[in-house]
């Protein structure tokens, strides 16, 4: 197969998957889009690895949620324990003083 040929059909399962995350949670296609592209998931179905690509769409996109979830759940949770209180807030007038204001 040519690699246009696999190019295609990538983004044709990357749609799908968008979708069904888009139906299965009741969420809007834009939202589905950055859940599944800021997933490690996604990198690992582009990538061809552990076959993922070879699921069905349905699937990866349980796959794609749950990790969505996961992240979301431990953020919340360090949130409410309160480690983050006393931390100084990061310096975004410029990239020199964010990494200033992060120690870096």
């Amino acid at each position: 197969m040519r690699q246009e040929s696999i190019t295609v059909l990538r983004g044709e399962k990357i749609a799908k998957i968008i979708e069904h995350i888009s139906q299965l949670y009741s969420i809007s296609l834009d939202d589905a889009a950055d859940i599944y592209y800021n997933s490690d998931t996604s990198i690992l179905i582009e990538e061809g690895i552990a076959d993922l690509h070879c699921r069905s769409e349905k699937y990866l996109a349980q796959c794609v949620w749950d990790e969505y979830m996961e992240t979301t759940n431990a953020t919340i949770e360090e949130a409410r324990s309160g480690k983050l209180r006393n931390v100084a807030p990061v310096d975004n007038s410029s990239v020199e003083a964010m990494f200033k204001s992060m120690g870096l």
